[in-house]
Parts: structure tokens; C-alpha cells; sequence
């Protein structure tokens, strides 16, 4: 049996859990393919460097990573504040998009959640 295809995940968000998440989805999860991070933070792309494959592109803008990263999808874990522009943003681009910590209690509030 051919093993299945990786899907190529850009990750937006390198804060605490997001730094968390990008070390699981390239070191942890064979069926995914983590191509690309974002953050921008000052360091940020030192952190990546240090600690995440070569072949991960660092990108200190969420537009530029989305549409230049490689991805298929991407993971937002950002501010919830940031969530909807970036979903949006992502949904043009015709990449499945998906938050990290959706916030339920916002959710009659948030336009991209009435997509």
C-alpha cells in the first residue's frame, strides 16, 4: 500500500502554543507536512531556525506565508482578535483553514464564524 500524502500545514502564530504546536507537527505527525511558520514577533525566525527543520520557510507576515508557504492549509494560533481577518484572508486563497483554540464564547460576535 503507497503511504498516504502529507498535507502541507503553514502555521500562523509562534507564541507559547504555537512554538508548542509547530515542534508536534513536524517532529510528531507523519501525515502532515509543516512548510511554512509565521510570527511577528521579533526572534521569531531565530526561534524557527533553531528549533524546526531546514526546509520550514519562516514568514514575519501572515499574507505573505499564506499565499507564498507552500501550504495546502493552514493552522491559525494567534490572538483571537487576529482570527477572523486571517480566516478570511485564507478562505480566498482556497486554503482550508482551522484555528487552534476556537473561542466558543465569541462566536455569535465573529463574522468568519457565519462564513
Amino acid at each position: 500500500m503507497a503511504p498516504s500524502p502529507r498535507l502541507r500545514l503553514a502555521l500562523i502564530g509562534l507564541g507559547r502554543l504555537g512554538a508548542l504546536r509547530a515542534r508536534i507537527l513536524a517532529f510528531e505527525q507523519p501525515r502532515v507536512e509543516l512548510v511554512a511558520v509565521c510570527d511577528t514577533k521579533p526572534g521569531a525566525d531565530e526561534w524557527a531556525a533553531a528549533n524546526l527543520p531546514s526546509s520550514v520557510k519562516f514568514f514575519a507576515d501572515p499574507e505573505d506565508c499564506m499565499r507564498n508557504g507552500g501550504a495546502q492549509a493552514v493552522l491559525i494560533s494567534t490572538a483571537t482578535a487576529t482570527h477572523a481577518p486571517l480566516i478570511c484572508f485564507a478562505l480566498d486563497l482556497d486554503l482550508v483553514s482551522t484555528l487552534a483554540w476556537p473561542d466558543p464564547a465569541n462566536a455569535d460576535s465573529n463574522p468568519a464564524c457565519h462564513v
